[in-house]
């Protein structure tokens, strides 16, 4: 997060990247969809010069030229080889008005340029940028208001597919101290930022950017910064430069693909005759007058052609549509037994499983592991913990050490020979596109979507804790964790001697470890802390700084400001995405609809536990609901003061987060108290208070006292305060 107290001093780069940020974000967010929009195209230019249509995929080369004026002829050379590709985008230009563009002889180009200038630049050498659209392509220029920096954009058209495609000029465009990467949701920014790399990264989330290009060139940096908001932009390093390239940006070879997906739709309309109105379609046939009606014809077949389109026009007024879905339980499911999945039974499955078990979840699994770290934080000691992954582990399953499994925990015959029949032989095959595959045999694995499956796995892994002997261990289905306090070296030794015990509790069940994604990380807020080398079946386990498990961020100094950065950019990419689908909409139940399963279940996921108490971590969570609301207010037409969103919240039904974050503390609690949660572990931490003295303190609940500020946070001594104040 960023502190709003003392501000770092800011780069000229900063300003003038957020700067140039400004018209091109209002563009783009008053741009309805800035891939599938179909509409009016009066305002595309077209330059049909030739009945070229565009492939599945858009090519584009960029490369930073560094000076094309003493390059033309090199230039001429090469570019009939580069004739195939439909954009071209050249930075670093060095161009002044005196070279034409038709000296540059990009034929069957057209080609937008901005030279440097005393309107964008103080330099007078240097810079300027050019993009050359292939002449088949649909466009038109976007016209910004900022004339002080180098940019070009341009809207390419597609057959009603809409694409943008800029250029922005700001040094080698990698802020200070920000390091770029993109996961499957969108832009990733870390290191330190101040205020002015804050705006420009939410900005970039907002629009749901990705960061394309890890191509370092010859000194090991990443200078050409490609962003796209489509996660499948390809970028790689031209085998070809269109003039000489630099040793330092090398050029780049970018795919924008357009495929359709093919979506396999389970569901089909019938119609449902069994409860159709035959009164009514009786009485529809009876208001005709048949004789009058069929004497205005001589042909036989024109006779039927009435009679069956009122035959059609009475089925579709007085027989139901219906959607048919596939079961979600197989033919031979009696309702007996599906009662006795859907109430899941109770099965003697350890306490520290918190995977598809009733009253558990990931915020239970992730509370205890929270709470003991931050116990442990306040008696001095560091605790370390080591988390483990396996190699598909649910089809790694052997069916016969399933049912010794079963046998050990007391099931007998018949319910384990129902099991057994059940589990094998279970033939299986592939059908793609109505091409099938011959059936095979499979030896291992617990049925993919089954509702028996997760709770047979479950209860297969049931005893790894008598291999266990001094850490505790939590799971939640196939995700395992073992820790333990550690004062001393001979606690390493022990954790270590557990972790030797459960890769032979894996060989001997059948499982196979996936080394490459355990880790170890050491919880501690000392300086100086004891560090050991773990390891799993002889490899050494890497020592990461950060992890995400059961979708929470975790560091070892169990700070959630990583996390909270990582969901506010997650939850601006899914608002932009709303935003820029839902510029008709007039509903406000709609939108509400759409903010609060969306963007609110983003920044609510394991709230308890992460719940942030520094005034600048909640600030920012509101802002991003602050977002929506304004958006909200311009398109339902909401008057209110400038940043004031009460009227807006009132109107919408939509509280405060802070609000929201005592009602999930209260609700947690209460449900815990009630026994509708499942955790022993932190129940049993609950006392009452019982006074010796008559005081005035009618607290119900004792919360232990803290020597250190992020102990007093702790989740559930802070939902105690909550209910003593109550």
């Amino acid at each position: 997060m960023y502190n709003f107290k003392s501000q770092p001093s800011y780069c000229t780069r900063c300003q003038s990247v957020q700067q140039t940020l400004k018209p091109f974000v209002l563009y783009f967010n008053n741009f309805k969809t800035s891939f599938s929009k179909t509409g009016d195209n009066s305002t595309i230019k077209s330059n049909n010069t030739c009945n070229k249509s565009l492939n599945s995929n858009l090519k584009i080369f960029y490369q930073n030229v560094r000076g094309l004026k003493t390059k033309l002829v090199n230039l001429r050379c090469s570019f009939p080889m580069f004739n195939f590709y439909d954009v071209i985008i050249l930075t670093q230009t060095w161009l002044k008005p005196d070279i034409s563009d038709s000296e540059l002889c990009f034929h069957g180009f057209q080609v937008f340029r901005l030279d440097r200038n005393p309107n964008n630049s103080s330099f007078l050498r240097e810079g300027g940028v050019l993009i050359a659209i292939n002449n088949y392509i649909k466009f038109h220029l976007i016209t910004l208001s900022t004339s002080n920096v180098e940019q070009i954009f341009a809207l390419l058209s597609f057959n009603s597919n809409y694409l943008l495609v800029g250029v922005i000029l700001c040094g080698d465009y990698n802020l200070p101290n920000v390091t770029w990467s993109s996961d499957e949701l969108g832009l990733i920014a870390t290191n330190d930022h101040n205020m002015v790399t804050a705006s420009i990264i939410d900005s970039f989330s907002y629009l749901n950017f990705f960061q394309h290009n890890f191509l370092p060139n010859s000194h090991g940096s990443i200078l050409d910064i490609i962003f796209s908001n489509s996660n499948n932009v390809t970028s790689s390093t031209a085998t070809e430069s269109l003039v000489i390239p630099d040793p330092y940006p090398s050029p780049l070879h970018i795919i924008f693909p357009f495929q359709s997906v093919i979506v396999a739709d389970n569901t089909h309309t019938y119609k449902d005759f069994n409860d159709a109105n035959y009164s009514g379609i009786w009485q529809f046939f009876n208001s005709f007058n048949w004789e009058s009606t069929f004497s205005q014809y001589s042909i036989f077949n024109d006779v039927a052609c009435i009679f069956n389109e009122v035959l059609l026009h009475s089925i579709e007024l007085f027989v139901p549509t219906k959607i048919y879905k596939l079961p979600k339980f197989p033919l031979w499911t009696s309702p007996t037994l599906k009662n006795l999945i859907l109430k899941k039974k109770t099965c003697p499955c350890v306490a520290d499983q918190h995977g598809f078990r009733p009253g558990k979840s990931t915020t239970t699994c992730t509370l205890v592991f929270t709470s003991y770290i931050l116990e442990s934080f306040e008696s001095d000691c560091h605790v370390d913990a080591v988390f483990t992954d396996f190699i598909k582990a649910f089809d790694s399953v052997i069916h016969s050490h399933i049912i010794s499994e079963l046998e050990s925990l007391g099931i007998r015959n018949p319910l384990l020979s129902w099991l057994q029949s059940y589990l094998s032989p279970r033939m299986q095959f592939v059908k793609i596109y109505g091409a099938t595959s011959d059936l095979s045999i499979a030896p291992s694995g617990v049925p993919q979507g089954g509702h028996l499956s997760p709770l047979l796995f479950i209860m297969f892994i049931n005893s790894i804790n008598n291999y266990l002997s001094f850490s505790k261990v939590l799971l939640f289905a196939d995700d395992i964790k073992m820790y333990s306090k550690v004062n001393s070296i001979s606690d390493c030794r022990q954790l270590q001697s557990d972790l030797d015990s459960f890769c032979l509790w894996t060989q001997r069940i059948g499982l196979t470890l996936n080394l490459n994604k355990c880790h170890s990380m050491p919880f501690n807020r000392k300086r100086i802390h004891i560090i050991f080398p773990y390891s799993l079946n002889g490899s050494p386990l890497e020592r990461v700084s950060s992890v995400k498990h059961l979708g929470i961020s975790l560091t070892p100094s169990l700070s959630f400001e990583q996390h909270i950065n990582i969901i506010v950019g997650k939850a601006l990419n899914v608002l932009g995405f709303i935003k820029r689908n839902t510029s008709l909409f007039t509903s406000s139940t709609c939108l509400r609809s759409l903010y609060f399963s969306l963007v609110l279940s983003i920044l609510e996921y394991g709230i308890v536990v992460w719940h942030p108490y520094l005034v600048k971590d909640q600030l920012r969570l509101e802002r991003v609901q602050n977002r929506f609301l304004s958006y909200a207010a311009f398109l339902l037409k909401i008057v209110h003061p400038p940043h004031d969103y009460s009227s807006i919240r009132s109107s919408l039904n939509i509280p405060l987060l802070s609000s929201r974050r005592i009602e999930a503390d209260l609700s947690f609690v209460t449900s815990l108290l009630n026994g509708t949660i499942d955790a022993p572990d932190l129940l049993s931490s609950i006392s009452f208070r019982v006074p010796v003295h008559c005081t005035r303190n009618y607290s119900l609940y004792l919360v232990p006292s803290h020597r250190f500020n992020y102990s007093h946070n702790h989740p559930l001594h802070r939902m105690l305060r909550l209910l003593n104040n109550l």
